[in-house]
């Protein structure tokens, strides 16, 4: 696990490595990270707020793109995850700046564990059953467990189970449960489709 110093927005939500999101940006302390991630090219990360209180764990994200710009000085950006950390140390202001940061570990490296075989054969059936376009990503052979949740659309409470697990087996057992859930979701649905009502 590395460590690093890294600008902290914290925010209510969780986001795995690979997901994107759009942010809107309005207080003046986050309005001068996201200029310094501009010009400096810096990440920074996003700590999961839950319920109002700060996790310990959190998302390192890029800044994508400014997608708008208001005359006010606020703006909606793009951020893609890139990493999920644990904060050893928490600071109000991070150096000279107005915006928060923290010493961080980050733990993607070792969390994010190839998913079995007999999980890969179950997601694989359970997006060719779905309607619509499917994603090459999920034939891909060397998929992890956070791409599978990513692709599952995890609850933000079940991406902080899987963020916080101890180690793989839980992991994958958290992904197989929700895959679980959403193939009796989908079985409960097809069941409901498939009736014929006579008058």
């Amino acid at each position: 696990m590395s460590k690093t110093k890294l600008a902290l927005f914290p925010l209510q939500m969780v986001l795995l490595p690979g997901e994107r999101t759009i942010l809107h940006i309005f207080e003046e302390r986050y309005r001068q990270l996201i200029e310094d991630c501009e010009q400096l090219h810096i990440p920074f990360g996003i700590p999961f707020a839950i319920a109002g209180q700060l996790s310990v764990v959190g998302s390192e994200v890029d800044l994508i793109r400014v997608v708008n710009r208001y005359p006010n000085g606020s703006s909606d950006i793009e951020v893609e995850a890139k990493h999920v950390f644990r904060i050893s140390a928490y600071y109000q202001q991070l150096d000279d700046k107005l915006y928060p940061g923290g010493e961080v570990e980050i733990l993607t490296d070792s969390m994010n564990q190839a998913i079995s075989a007999d999980l890969q054969g179950a997601a694989d059936a359970y997006f060719i059953n779905q309607e619509g376009d499917i994603s090459p990503e999920i034939f891909d052979g060397n998929l992890h467990i956070f791409d599978l949740g990513r692709m599952l659309q995890m609850s933000d409470q079940d991406k902080m189970r899987l963020i916080q697990a101890r180690n793989s087996n839980q992991r994958e057992t958290i992904v197989w449960n929700h895959l679980r859930m959403l193939e009796k979701i989908v079985a409960q649905k097809n069941s409901y489709d498939g009736r014929i009502f006579l008058n």
